[in-house]
């Protein structure tokens, strides 16, 4: 079973005891490691440093740990490579990563949020890269985000983790069976 979370609630000791027992690994989901820019980005869910606090307990406790970086921002790499080397130097064995899908709907309040976190607007970003329309979400081509995925499917190889590739035109670049998940860390 794979728990994919932003909770910390599996860190208590009785589902701790429980995830030690059985053939469970626990993917903590995250848009940045930044507790600023989470908090204004993910409202009412755990800081990063929460996550990650959470993710070094259950690594501690031989729980197989996982990390989903999704929404990656674009502009963000520093921000990715930083967390990856946090995620290795706690035990976390998974590293993914997605990119930004904007909606086609156009919330004022949620964009204002999103091009706040990422300190650029967005859509213009997205515009000026030539975005493409796949069904109810712009995304970037693939030739604007291979670089990055290249890199961090790299970073995380050295530093001993597998890597998913979110994206799904971007699969053929994830280790394993498995995408984006840690299911590929229970056999």
């Amino acid at each position: 079973v794979v728990i994919s979370t932003k909770g910390v609630l599996c860190t208590d000791s009785e589902y701790l005891e429980i995830l030690k027992r059985g053939k469970f690994a626990v993917q903590y989901s995250f848009s940045t490691q930044q507790d600023a820019v989470a908090g204004r980005l993910e409202p009412g869910t755990p800081l990063p440093s929460e996550r990650l606090a959470a993710l070094s307990t259950l690594a501690n406790n031989c729980v197989p740990t996982a990390i989903r970086l999704q929404p990656f921002l674009p502009g963000a790499e520093a921000d990715a490579h930083t967390l990856l080397v946090v995620a290795a130097k706690i035990g976390v064995r998974h590293f993914a990563l997605e990119h930004l899908k904007l909606p086609v709907e156009q919330d004022a309040d949620r964009r204002a949020r999103l091009n706040a976190a990422a300190g650029m607007d967005l859509f213009e970003h997205y515009s000026s890269r030539r975005d493409a329309r796949i069904g109810r979400e712009w995304i970037l081509p693939a030739a604007a985000r291979i670089a990055i995925v290249s890199q961090i499917a790299s970073a995380a190889h050295e530093r001993g983790l597998s890597f998913g590739a979110a994206d799904s035109d971007l699969l053929h670049w994830s280790d394993g069976n498995v995408c984006c998940s840690a299911a590929d860390l229970l056999g």
